[in-house]
């Protein structure tokens, strides 16, 4: 039965969705409006990852709900892969290397997820009610692939359902 069906909610937050919708709208209006190249948002990797970079990755880990009609937890595990980032003369900036462009990204996740929360996004799958980190990005750089890096951050997300109209 659909939400229509029933006039309830949907079984079971999508939090997945409302992750993966909220990266790949705001952070793609975030990084255009600062001159930077479009970031791949995914769940899970391709065999050819230098051929999606910039980068992120997001996979829950863990998360409960007494109530998952309506919310539930999500911890989840975001990386992020970058290379360097080109100069951008019309926005007065210059080359990151991959470590300043990763650092640089994980950063715009943090921010967009953050204000996704505090200024309440609804997207068409539901919203974020938390936002706590619990882990901020942290370097791990591979020495057989000097020219990317990776940053690994863990957040503890709560996540809602979009509510139901009123009979």
């Amino acid at each position: 039965m659909t939400r229509s069906e029933t006039g309830r909610a949907t079984p079971f937050v999508d939090g997945l969705a409302v992750q993966l919708w909220i990266l790949r709208n705001t952070l793609a209006d975030l990084r255009t409006a600062m001159g930077l190249r479009p970031v791949n948002v995914l769940t899970n990797l391709n065999d050819e990852l230098s051929n999606y970079i910039p980068l992120v990755k997001i996979q829950r880990t863990g998360g409960a709900s007494d109530n998952p009609r309506f919310t539930s937890q999500f911890w989840m595990n975001y990386q992020v892969w970058s290379d360097v980032e080109p100069a951008s003369d019309e926005h007065d900036r210059p080359e990151w290397d991959a470590r300043q462009a990763t650092f640089e990204l994980g950063n715009q996740v943090a921010r967009v997820l953050f204000i996704a929360q505090e200024s309440q996004i609804v997207t068409p799958f539901g919203a974020i009610n938390k936002w706590r980190e619990s882990t901020g990005f942290r370097q791990f750089d591979d020495p057989d692939l000097p020219h990317i890096s990776r940053q690994v951050a863990t957040y503890d997300l709560m996540i809602r359902n979009l509510r139901t109209p009123r009979s």
